[in-house]
């Protein structure tokens, strides 16, 4: 027996010292991986985030871009990293919509990420070109009803957000609009003011610039609350669509079995972050609102917005292989 308190002793002591060797986190530089190119809307996003990521834990905080295959490859990257908290993800819409949307998009959101939190929404303003006989949301079902198969709308490619708000749209009002995907959002906004397609769905920060100078006509806005810019252009629940009521948003993910404490260290210095005033004031600079929000309520939000577009993306009979 006393050998065996002694080895029991022994051991206990090597784990306490070992747990005393663990550095703390994070100890060496932080990787947030932007799934598309620099200078997009997520990559200036993500670059916020990480300047006080960096200013909180007194390391280096960098930006990755890894673009491609509409997001997936960067995705699939963090994925497969090791899950210690140096690599992360930071999220979009298009995060949850690809999994439904490619066959073989390289990962699955529940499977493969741990939520660290969100970080910003913006919602969407859904324009029409001058030439089209709407004011607002229930004029263009009318005319749509009316005129099926002659109203096109633009968006920045095949399963973006701009994209499945507007079939989304098409669904819940039951009218006909033809898809005309560009080679991003602002081709797509030019074709609107251009008159060579009907509608578009658009960041407000982006087009709200197009409606003043009466290039393009706003009919809704999806934010749950009317613009404070766009005082005259009612929301979409207002027109009697209140599940458009839909944002483009940012959030930051690690991989999967990354440790309670670095999500919780990663969380933290987040919503910090968030709180600050200068922060959300850059933030809201960009078009957006921050928050956030615990690690729990954004891993429910991505199973959510997972299901929803999953939805979308089946009744509209979308999909890449």
């Amino acid at each position: 027996m006393p050998g065996y308190r002694f080895a029991a002793a022994a051991a206990m002591l090597a784990v306490a010292l070992g747990a005393q060797a663990q550095p703390a986190y994070p100890d060496r530089t932080v990787r947030i991986v932007v799934p598309f190119a620099a200078g997009g809307g997520t990559d200036v996003q993500a670059r916020v985030a990480a300047a006080r990521l960096a200013a909180r834990f007194k390391q280096p905080v960098i930006v990755e871009n890894r673009g491609g295959a509409g997001g997936n490859i960067g995705t699939a990257a963090v994925a497969q990293a090791p899950a210690d908290g140096y690599t992360l993800l930071f999220v979009t819409p298009a995060t949850v919509i690809n999994q439904s949307l490619y066959a073989k998009p390289g990962y699955g959101v529940k499977r493969d990420f741990a939520a660290v939190g969100s970080w910003a929404t913006s919602p969407l303003l859904i324009v029409a070109a001058t030439s089209v006989p709407a004011a607002d949301l229930k004029s263009l079902v009318a005319h749509a009803k009316a005129n099926p198969g002659k109203l096109s709308f633009a968006s920045g490619g095949v399963g973006l957000i701009t994209h499945l708000v507007m079939e989304f749209f098409k669904l819940d009002a039951g009218i006909d609009l033809l898809h005309v995907p560009y080679t991003g959002q602002g081709p797509a906004l030019a074709a609107v003011a251009g008159g060579q397609v009907s509608l578009t769905a658009d960041s407000v920060a982006s087009s709200a610039p197009s409606v003043k100078a009466g290039r393009v006509r706003a009919l809704a806005t999806t934010a749950r609350e009317r613009s404070p810019d766009l005082k005259d252009v009612p929301t979409v629940a207002e027109a009697g669509f209140p599940e458009l009521a839909i944002a483009t948003w940012y959030g930051i993910v690690a991989p999967a079995q990354t440790p309670p404490a670095v999500l919780d260290a990663l969380h933290a210095a987040v919503n910090e972050a968030l709180n600050d005033p200068e922060v959300r004031a850059q933030i809201q600079k960009l078009g957006a609102d921050a928050s956030p929000t615990a690690r729990d309520a954004f891993a429910q939000f991505l199973d959510r917005e997972g299901a929803r577009w999953g939805k979308v993306l089946s009744e509209a009979k979308i999909r890449i292989d």
